[in-house]
């Protein structure tokens, strides 16, 4: 009994890949500080052992990936982020731009009156007060086609969305008449965006159809 005190503990295989390679090192430590003629008496089964944890070792520093793979898997997956952040974006310029060149009431042409029959003369009777806009009428939906996209933006508050849209609809020379006061994600996955104003649909359509990048 006294002597198998005597033997170092070998074959110890964390499963951690660096905690595995730390034990290795301990292990060869204690067997390079026995003395030669020890080292010779060293039981089969313990240097077995130790060989055997040396084989796990090699295989799972082959099977793990390179720092080169690693990163280059990390650039992919920035690409394709910001590849579907700017599809997403392209999307709600498009919508609101839609939302902008239709025509309303205050905008209808003569060619737009007689489409819709309305006369070119109508009666001289008094207009009711125009009511103001409600919530949906201020707001845009934008449909999201792209899964990732959606999950991506759930990342995002409502205000970090709002204020995104905002600080790059400053860089048009006209932001002081375009101002998006909520912009959230819905359970859809879809934007919904709420001007300050009807009347600003206009301003916005002209500014995103000018050339104005979110």
């Amino acid at each position: 009994m006294a002597n198998k005190a005597k033997w170092p503990q070998l074959g110890v295989q964390p499963q951690n890949l660096h905690e595995h390679a730390i034990q290795l090192i301990a292990e060869a430590a204690a067997l390079q500080a026995l003395d030669k003629g020890h080292r010779q008496k060293l039981p089969d089964q313990l240097f077995e052992s130790f060989l055997s944890s040396v084989q796990t070792y090699a295989k799972k520093t082959r099977e793990a990936p390179s720092s080169h793979e690693i990163l280059d898997k990390l650039n992919q997956i920035h690409h394709i982020a910001k590849t579907s952040i700017a599809d997403d974006l392209t999307l709600i310029k498009n919508a609101v731009n839609h939302a902008a060149t239709q025509p309303t009431a205050k905008n209808l042409t003569w060619a737009d009156r007689v489409r819709m029959g309305v006369p070119s003369h109508p009666s001289p009777t008094r207009a009711p007060p125009p009511v103001p806009p409600s919530s949906k009428e201020r707001e845009i939906v934008v449909k999201l086609h792209n899964p990732e996209s959606a999950t991506l933006l759930r990342q995002k508050t409502p205000e970090e969305i709002r204020d995104k849209i905002n600080d790059t609809l400053k860089q048009w020379t006209n932001a002081e008449q375009i101002q998006i006061v909520a912009a959230k994600q819905l359970k859809s996955g879809d934007i919904s965006i709420h001007q300050q104003a009807q009347q600003t649909r206009t301003h916005l359509g002209t500014a995103l159809n000018n050339g104005c990048e979110l």
